[in-house]
Formats: C-alpha cells, sequence, structure tokens
C-alpha cells in the first residue's frame, strides 16, 4: 500500500466498505441475475441500431452498452457498434462480463475508488478530516449513484474519471501533470467530451501556470491525446490509416452537432423539481429517479459558498470554477435529464461542506464569549 493510502484515517476504510454495499443491498437483482449475452445480441439485431426507428424492439442504453463491451473485448472494430461515444467505458463493462458473468459488478470496485478520491478532495478543500469524512458519507448515499453502479452505463465511469483527474492534479506528486494528462485522456475516452473536454485542458493549463510550469502542461497534453489513440488500438487495427481515423472524428462531431433543437436550461427544472417537460411530446414527463430535496439544496449552498473564495483556497477555486462552468454549459447546451449531474453532485458536496464550515466558523466567532456574557450581567 502506498504512502498515501496509508495516510488516510482507518475509519475511512470502514466507510468505504459500508457505503460499498449499500448498492448490492439495494439492487441484488441487478449485480447477481446471469446476463444472457447470446440474448442481448439478439436485442441489438432487432433494434432500432440496425433497423432504424421503424424497429419493432427498443433496447436501453445498457443492453446497448453491455453487448458493444462484448464484441469489443472479442476484437470488434470499436465504431461498428455505438460509435457515438469512445469504447474505453464499454471495454470495461465487456471485462466485468467476461470476468464476473455480469457487467456491472466490477463497478463496486469504482464506486470504493470514488469515495476515496472524494475523501481526498474533501481534504484538500476543507483541511479537516471529519468534515471530509461527512462528504463521503454524503455522496456514498446519493441514490442516483447507487442506481447508476448497478448498471453497465457510462456516467458513472466518467464521474470516477474526472474524480481521478481533479486527485492528480491535487496531488503533489512530481508527475502529477503526466498522470492528469493520462487521466483525462481516460475521461475523453469514456463519453463523448466535445466541447466541455476544453474545460479540463484549460483547468490543467491554469494550474500549471500558477505553478509557473507550462512545460508541464504540454506534457500532460499529449499523454491526453496518446491516452485517448490507445483506446482505440483495435480501431487502428482494422483501419491503419491515420487519416481514416480523422474522417470518422469528423464525421462523428457533425452526428452530435447537427439537428439538436431540445429547449435549453431544462436542467434547472430536473435540479429543483425532480422531472422535466419533453419536448418531443406535448404531455411527456422525465421522472428524474434518484432525485431528492439534497440536490436543489446542495446547489445554493455550493453556490453562496463562494463568498469564501477570498481565502485564496485554490482548491476550492478551481473546483468551484469547474461546478459552475459545467452547469452552465448544461443549461445552454441542451441538458435536460438527470444522469447529466452525475459529474457535480460529488463536487456539490465537497462545496457545501467546506462553506457549512466556514459559516460555522463565523457564527461562532461573532458570539461573545461565555466570560463575557457574565461580565456584563
Amino acid at each position: 500500500m502506498s504512502k498515501a493510502l496509508k495516510s488516510f484515517p482507518k475509519i475511512l476504510w470502514l466507510f468505504v466498505l459500508v457505503l460499498t454495499a449499500v448498492p448490492i443491498l439495494k439492487h441484488p437483482q441487478k449485480f447477481f441475475s446471469p446476463t444472457m449475452i447470446e440474448f442481448e445480441g439478439r436485442q441489438y439485431s432487432r433494434s432500432q441500431y440496425v433497423r432504424g426507428e421503424a424497429a419493432r424492439n427498443k433496447i436501453d442504453d445498457a443492453t446497448l452498452y453491455t453487448y458493444a463491451g462484448y464484441t469489443y473485448i472479442k476484437g470488434e472494430d470499436p465504431t461498428n457498434i455505438n460509435f457515438e461515444h469512445p469504447p474505453l467505458a464499454k471495454y470495461w463493462i465487456g471485462f466485468s462480463y467476461l470476468l464476473t458473468g455480469n457487467p456491472a459488478l466490477l463497478n463496486l470496485v469504482l464506486f470504493a475508488a470514488a469515495l476515496v478520491m472524494v475523501y481526498y478532495l474533501a481534504w484538500r478543500v476543507i483541511r479537516d478530516t471529519n468534515f471530509a469524512l461527512i462528504t463521503v458519507v454524503i455522496v456514498g448515499n446519493l441514490a442516483i449513484l447507487h442506481d447508476h453502479v448497478s448498471e453497465p452505463l457510462l456516467d458513472f465511469p466518467q464521474l470516477v474519471a474526472i474524480l481521478g483527474f481533479f486527485t492528480c492534479l491535487f496531488s503533489n506528486h512530481r508527475k502529477k501533470y503526466l498522470w492528469a494528462g493520462i487521466t483525462l485522456g481516460l475521461l475523453s475516452s469514456i463519453k463523448y467530451l466535445f466541447p466541455t473536454v476544453g474545460l479540463f485542458f484549460l483547468i490543467m493549463l491554469l494550474w500549471s501556470l500558477s505553478e509557473r510550469n507550462i512545460k508541464a502542461f504540454v506534457v500532460g497534453s499529449v499523454a491526453a491525446i496518446l491516452t485517448y489513440l490507445a483506446t482505440y488500438l483495435v480501431y487502428f487495427v482494422h483501419h491503419p490509416n491515420p487519416l481514416d481515423f480523422i474522417r470518422f472524428e469528423l464525421f462523428r462531431f457533425h452526428w452530435w452537432i447537427e439537428g439538436r433543437n431540445q429547449p435549453k436550461f431544462l436542467i434547472f427544472q430536473t435540479l429543483f423539481t425532480g422531472q422535466f417537460k419533453g419536448w418531443w411530446a406535448a404531455v411527456a414527463t422525465e421522472i428524474a429517479y434518484g432525485w431528492s430535496l439534497s440536490w436543489p439544496l446542495m446547489f445554493v449552498v455550493q453556490l453562496l459558498s463562494g463568498v469564501f473564495l477570498f481565502r485564496q483556497n485554490k482548491y476550492a477555486l478551481t473546483l468551484y470554477g469547474y461546478a459552475q462552468a459545467m452547469m452552465i454549459y448544461y443549461a445552454f447546451g441542451s441538458a435536460s435529464y438527470a444522469r447529466y449531474l452525475i459529474p457535480l453532485l460529488p463536487f456539490w458536496a465537497i462545496l457545501s461542506v467546506w462553506g457549512s464550515k466556514h459559516f460555522i466558523k463565523a457564527t461562532q466567532k461573532k458570539r461573545p464569549a461565555p466570560s463575557k456574557l457574565r461580565a456584563r450581567r
């Protein structure tokens, strides 16, 4: 075990163990029911992804990613099935199926790792062990995370990669920019991240400038690009010409940006009410399962916590900037579903606890000391 892990309080490992068991207790059938990959393949072959919108059989994302991940592990070109998103998380899903017979079971490893990283980031921001542990408990009890951990989907692995990026960036390791770049490459390889990937490059650039080490940013950027390309090694086996990959990326870019006419600011309906009115039908309402009042509460508290940024806490400023920039992008980028908030909820929890701690301290300073109260009497 590394020195960094040994320095964590022992009670953290108990919290991680208990909280990792929660998704299992809530969704045992999703972790222990057998997955029939042949059936998933037949479902895919009859689905909208093969036969278009006229297909009678519509499959969900979990079925699509499970079958795609299985074929990727078997050597399939990752642009043939579900080209819309990069392949890394689907490789993880396929590996989980081959190793355990269940495409989601290895997500429990990611969940435990996420909780450890939440603690580290919270401690970096708050500088208090107890408050950092409180943050872990809050994040570990988010129902939407339990739901996504138990499904072979992309949003939770994306969150883990984001936590990893900030963990590397906030560390004292002399090669932290290299590792942050590698993690950024992994992040870019999970879900189609353009244009938000630019935000992470900007954060890494600003950190390198603050530490007067622009060379480290260049190293991290090159590492990110090479890591991203490495996740497409199987593609290059099928298509050795690099120009083919550039054409594919341009095609995917146009696929994502064309014909997008969703209303803006729907993400706020989801955040504050747990549902939003769909634009595809007059009476359609999409329910945000896993929603709770803690979401809008954390959003408001973390937003107000910005008043404490004058304390020159670079870690808090970085997470605060990330959280607000992502929400602005979601608002104007027509994000609507609750899953889009998964990469934000743990950071709202960290900032909320950090702001609450400072508010409590400020309140205590304004109270007269007990001795002074007695003197007045």
